[in-house]
Formats: C-alpha cells, structure tokens, sequence
C-alpha cells in the first residue's frame, strides 16, 4: 500500500470512528443492525489496516488520526440483539435515508482501496 493509500485509509477509518462513537449514543441507531454490521466491519478495516502496514509507515501528522480511531474503535460494543429499526416501525428518516448507511458507503469507498480524484 502506497502512502496515499495508507493517508485515505486513516482518514476513512477516522470518520467512522466519529460516526459510530456518535451513534453509539443515540437511541435508535446503537439498537441498529445497520450500525452493528459497520462496527463490525470497522473492526476488520481496523485490523487489517495496522496489519498492512508497519508502525513507521504512517506520516507523522496522521499517526493521532489512527490511535484516536483505533481507541474509539475498539472500545465499541456491537449490539448483542441488533434490530431492524426501519422495519421495527420505530426509525422514520425520509427517503429510507439512515445515518449510518450513508456514512458507511463513504467508509467502503476506503475500505476497498479506490482512491479519490
């Protein structure tokens, strides 16, 4: 992974740090399926981004990006009885718009390596 690879990693598993430790507290989303398969997948993003790479390879400005999302991260529980909130009757977001699916898109768009033009 080049360093511009390894940059938009950190950065896409940062902003899902802040997603989801935002969610975390909220009603609805912290009850989510939704929310329980993105930390789920952060989890292995998480992973597998600190197993590509070695410690001395991430730029200096960015290594606080990486601890700050690897903390946030890992203290994180995945719901143990996650629910379908849309179909539960309960989340009522316009367009079947959701909070964490459309943080998560931008999260993938990381996670599979493309990089941004």
């Amino acid at each position: 992974m080049d360093e511009k690879d390894l940059i938009n990693r950190i950065r896409g598993i940062g902003f899902m740090a802040g997603v989801l430790e935002r969610q975390s507290h909220e009603p609805l989303c912290s009850k989510c399926i939704s929310y329980a398969i993105t930390l789920e997948e952060s989890l292995d993003a998480l992973k597998e981004l600190k197993e590509s790479h070695s410690p001395g390879s991430v730029p200096s400005e960015f290594k606080t990006v990486l601890l700050e999302a690897d903390r946030i991260i890992m203290t994180l529980e995945v719901p143990s009885d996650p629910e379908k909130q849309r179909k539960a009757g309960r989340c009522h977001l316009p367009d079947k718009a959701c909070f964490v699916k459309k943080a998560r898109m931008l999260f993938l768009f990381f996670k599979e390596k493309k990089s941004i033009n």
